[in-house]
């Protein structure tokens, strides 16, 4: 069976396609990052093509004998914000989600794509999310743009393939966001997130919910993508805190980090608890279920030969000694 994937060659797109290959699928990619794919791809059998879906319709024969699309392929939703780059990440998804609707056409093709999980905007500390609750009301630019990007991804089967579409929370995974909290945390900007909720999963869950949904033609629609418990905040901002080089934190509230993450900085303050009901009810399993444990190891590997407890910069150690432990 040949899966394509597009967005192959992000963080999360490697490892669907990792995933995809030890499978034992026919991975085919299209990317506007040949040289990227290249690399990435250079020892596996992967079938690359290069297209730039803002400018091209789908490249002939690019779909060639694929039974199954998995969507991953848009503006990344980490990092600064702007209305130029909350365009962008709109505008993307869409013109991709379109482009393959024209390029399928007539065709029965399996389609997985991903979208970001968005808990009610004003809730209660025992509210339950699940993929089975009433929509929440979102008022929110970002979400009536993750919503209309999922309709798009919905419309690219009209032929009667089934459409699944996870809606992530925080991936954990050495990429972009970890590596911000980290910097903003060395110079001793931590958020405090007592009580926070957080609904996450790690990068090698992900890929394989994402991966396995392509087998599984007969569950459709939207699904939460979360580990079955969330990350508690606090661990997370304890975590945060023992990396801090400066003896003295200043907490970092939410505008402050929406600036430096973008809108998923919403997600590390949620509190309302996250459950991926309709994967638990369809037995899907987690290998990396305890995110505590996750997030430790992720963050060894973003803070790299460092370590995740590091001593104050030297020019504060002085000062260290004079006030109370981080973490008392």
């Amino acid at each position: 069976m040949r899966v394509l994937v597009t967005g192959s060659t992000g963080i999360l797109g490697r490892q669907v396609v990792d995933r995809l290959l030890a499978e034992g699928y026919d991975v085919a990619v299209v990317t506007r990052r040949l040289f990227a794919a290249e690399s990435a791809f250079a020892q596996r059998a992967v079938h690359i093509t290069e297209w730039h879906p803002m400018s091209d319709p789908m490249p002939d024969g690019a779909l060639d004998g694929v039974e199954a699309i998995v969507n991953l392929a848009g503006e990344p939703i980490t990092g600064a914000f702007g209305p130029d780059r909350l365009a962008r990440l709109k505008d993307s998804r869409i013109t991709v989600a379109e482009r393959l609707a024209a390029a399928t056409r007539g065709r029965q093709i399996r389609v997985v794509g991903v979208s970001v999980v968005l808990p009610p905007e004003s809730s209660g500390s025992d509210d339950i999310l699940t993929d089975l609750s009433p929509r929440p009301e979102l008022s929110s630019g970002l979400a009536r743009d993750l919503l209309a990007t999922e309709a798009a991804c919905n419309a690219i089967t009209a032929s009667g393939a089934g459409v699944a579409i996870v809606r992530l929370g925080i991936v954990l995974a050495p990429g972009p966001l970890l590596a911000t909290l980290v910097r903003l945390a060395e110079r001793g900007r931590v958020p405090r997130l007592d009580g926070a909720l957080i609904p996450a999963i790690a990068i090698e869950d992900a890929a394989a919910l994402i991966a396995g949904l392509v087998s599984q033609p007969q569950i459709t629609g939207p699904l939460i993508g979360v580990a079955p418990e969330p990350l508690p905040g606090a661990a997370l901002s304890r975590a945060l805190a023992n990396l801090s080089r400066v003896p003295v934190a200043l907490p970092l509230r939410l505008r402050g980090l929406e600036r430096h993450i973008g809108p998923l900085a919403g997600l590390l303050y949620n509190r309302v608890r996250v459950v991926p009901q309709r994967l638990l009810d369809a037995g899907a399993g987690f290998q990396h279920a305890d995110l505590e444990a996750t997030l430790a190891r992720t963050l060894s590997t973003v803070c790299g030969a460092d370590g995740p407890d590091r001593e104050p910069n030297a020019r504060w150690r002085w000062l260290a000694g004079l006030l109370p432990s981080r973490s008392a």
